[in-house]
């Protein structure tokens, strides 16, 4: 999980480049509403590079790149320093933060954190 979670903070960052792709989540409305209002549903699709160091990640090396994910994250000021989403598409600053939350939420609830 921890894997998965710094591999979408990269994405979001442009470290690890994921295609965009055409969906229903690119509409304003749609997109507001999965951000703001609807839990994150369980078993939605995961991009495959988001899912590909999972089984092999240590656990000491993932809390420390999170650590190191949160501090990068930090220091972003503005919309600009983000890549487009490959599923939602273009992110304003406040969005962007408030999807990264939850789905970190929803991960940690996952496993009871």
């Amino acid at each position: 999980m921890m894997a998965h979670l710094n591999d979408a903070y990269r994405m979001a960052l442009g470290e690890i480049v994921i295609p965009p792709r055409k969906m229903i989540l690119r509409y304003p409305g749609i997109k507001q509403l999965i951000i703001y209002v609807l839990p994150f549903p369980k078993g939605a699709p995961t991009a495959p590079q988001l899912l590909a160091r999972c089984d092999a990640a240590q656990l000491a090396d993932e809390q420390k790149a999170l650590l190191e994910m949160f501090e990068k994250l930090g220091a972003v000021t503005h919309a600009g320093q983000l890549r487009d989403h490959p599923a939602f598409g273009s992110l304003s600053y406040k969005t962007y933060g408030a999807l990264m939350a939850k789905h970190t939420e929803h991960h940690f609830r996952q496993f009871g954190l």
